[in-house]
């Protein structure tokens, strides 16, 4: 499947469809993209999860990475600042709202339908996948287009991954 990571069409894709199946070339590639286009993963390896049961076990045990978290969120604000040079903040803030209520909706649903077993699993990557689109959208409103690392991060999402972060040298992709 080919998707759009610029604007991929939330209703179209099969949402964590590929997570726990195994890796193609394509997505290999994908991955070490994202990486590569993000200082703060430098020098990272790719951590396929296997299982739901993994994945969940992951989330609830990891310590994820700060110096990650810190550079992501950096990012996020440095989109928020420029973007508020075009639009005002009130416009910027109607127009992620807009958009998010309908991303948490395709969000909760593909996850419930994916992670039924697991309740708190299904709500983990709902946040998750809703964070991705907002932060594609910021990408995307300041111009930065589909190499942006949060349209390479979204770009996971859509192709059936989910990207749970970095943790001791390690991004982990479910």
């Amino acid at each position: 499947m080919r998707v759009d990571a610029e604007r991929p069409d939330p209703s179209t894709v099969a949402w964590f469809a590929r997570a726990g199946q195994p890796w193609s070339a394509a997505e290999s590639a994908a991955v070490e993209e994202l990486i590569a286009s993000w200082p703060a993963l430098d020098g990272a390896t790719i951590a396929a999860v296997a299982s739901a049961d993994a994945a969940s076990a992951l989330l609830r045990t990891a310590v994820f990475d700060d110096a990650w978290w810190d550079e992501e969120e950096g990012l996020r604000e440095g989109l928020w600042h420029a973007v508020t040079h075009a639009l005002s903040e009130a416009e910027l803030e109607h127009r992620l709202a807009e958009a998010g209520a309908r991303w948490r909706l395709v969000a909760s649903g593909a996850a419930r339908r994916a992670f039924a077993a697991d309740s708190a699993l299904a709500q983990d990557a709902a946040a998750a996948l809703a964070l991705a689109a907002h932060q594609r959208m910021l990408a995307q409103l300041a111009g930065e287009g589909g190499r942006h690392v949060f349209a390479r991060k979204l770009a996971l999402f859509a192709a059936g991954r989910w990207p749970l972060g970095y943790h001791r040298g390690r991004y982990y992709v479910f």
